[in-house]
């Protein structure tokens, strides 16, 4: 249920067509790519090409403008399809959040505007590194390896 009001083909579409500056909609609808892409997010298929080739005949594009579409998206349509998403979600899921605070340190509305802001650092780290491509930082590494590491580029 929480899917299909998140993957809703017309509601994404409206989505793409109201914040797209420099994409279009030609034969390959967004919302076809937001299943593809939800198939690999969700662990349905290995791949994106797997994902890919179950959908070929529904999809009727190339790879190749799958994966040009991919490339090309948009960031406000990317942060649109979120806050879409969360809407949806929100009416019909509840959120639990675990602390080891105590209740009279940390009320409820406390604890989760902890979280929201500890997960915005979390996610601005995450596209630095992908933008960036720090992925060399993402690997774990001991505290004697960084500090060698650290001493050595100094």
């Amino acid at each position: 249920m929480v899917l299909r009001r998140m993957l809703d083909s017309n509601a994404i579409d409206r989505l793409f067509s109201e914040h797209a500056d420099e994409q279009y909609h030609r034969s390959l609808l967004f919302s076809d790519l937001a299943v593809l892409v939800s198939g690999v997010v969700l662990g349905k298929h290995r791949s994106m090409n797997a994902d890919y080739k179950k959908m070929k005949e529904q999809l009727g594009v190339s790879v190749t403008a799958v994966s040009e579409k991919l490339q090309r998206v948009e960031l406000p349509v990317v942060q649109q399809l979120v806050r879409h998403s969360y809407q949806q979600t929100v009416e019909i899921c509840q959120v639990v959040l675990l602390t080891n605070l105590p209740r009279d340190k940390a009320d409820a509305v406390a604890v989760s505007e902890l979280y929201r802001t500890r997960w915005k650092i979390e996610t601005a780290f995450g596209h630095m590194t992908v933008a960036m491509k720090w992925n060399r930082f993402r690997q774990p590494t001991s505290p004697q390896k960084f500090a060698q590491s650290s001493a050595a580029s100094t």
